[in-house]
């Protein structure tokens, strides 16, 4: 059965202002089984239960902030990541297609402030468009 975020979850989040971004990563987790389901500034409506379980190895979460063609290039990034001290970095050969392509990722990611953290930080070395991935 696959898990869902709740619509009026979802919704809190955005009228926190929070953004669409914590959003979708809310809904990641949720559907990995991560979820906490409480949203700051808004009551808990769930009763008390145990902790989130762990992903599950094989649908794990992570972050992409590059997928090039030239393995120099993805090499470079994954330089540039370890420089400002992001070393949960990899590099990752996608050979499914006519041509290879490096992969570079973070993770795993396992709680939505990991990734808020993450973010100000890829941002603070000029990455602006990281993507949120699953494997």
């Amino acid at each position: 059965m696959r898990r869902r975020l709740d619509p009026g979850v979802r919704d809190g989040v955005l009228e926190l202002g929070l953004g669409r971004v914590v959003a979708l990563v809310l809904e990641a987790l949720v559907e990995i089984g991560a979820d906490d389901r409480h949203v700051p500034g808004q009551p808990d409506t769930q009763p008390a239960r145990a902790p989130a379980r762990q992903a599950p190895d094989d649908n794990v979460v992570f972050v992409q902030v590059g997928a090039f063609g030239n393995r120099e290039n993805a090499d470079r990034r994954v330089a540039l990541l370890k420089r400002a001290g992001i070393y949960n970095s990899m590099l990752q050969e996608d050979r499914s297609g006519d041509a290879v392509l490096y992969r570079v990722r973070i993770g795993p990611i396992r709680e939505v402030i990991q990734y808020d953290i993450l973010v100000e930080e890829l941002e603070n070395i000029g990455i602006m468009d990281p993507y949120l991935v699953t494997d």
